[in-house]
């Protein structure tokens, strides 16, 4: 029989993940359907391909990328595009960060603009004329 212990040992049941992780799986869903339910229906077909367009308070237009949390909101304008970053405190996951950016936007863009740290982006495809020099 001493020479058979390695069968006990794989025959043990396996370990059930840490509780934290499962709770933390939980609020991730929690936060998604909370972010769904909060979009509108065009805001909800444009979520799958990774963005969702926003317009503010005052007229302006935005895109909020949904890959991250942070330098995700570019400001979409005749002139060039800006980018955004807004800190939240008290937020956690991502999918909350988004649907806070979102209501800040929609509801007070004028807060948005004080509070958010801009960074110049250049458009990736820009129009050129024969006649332009750069």
């Amino acid at each position: 029989m001493a020479d058979r212990w390695w069968l006990f040992w794989r025959r043990s049941p396996p370990v059930p993940p840490a509780p934290r992780v499962v709770d933390h799986v939980f609020n991730v869903r929690r936060a998604e359907r909370l972010l769904l339910a909060g979009l509108t229906t065009a805001q909800r077909r444009e979520y799958p391909l990774g963005y969702f367009d926003v317009t503010g308070s005052r007229g302006g237009r935005y895109r909020i990328h949904t890959h991250s949390s942070v330098q995700n909101i570019t400001q979409l304008s005749i002139r060039g595009d800006l980018e955004f970053c807004v800190g939240l405190p008290g937020v956690h996951h991502r999918q909350e960060v988004l649907y806070a950016q979102k209501i800040l936007i929609e509801a007070d863009e004028g807060r948005f603009l004080r509070e958010a740290v801009p960074s110049v982006r250049r458009r990736r495809y820009q129009v050129t004329t024969p006649y332009q020099v750069w």
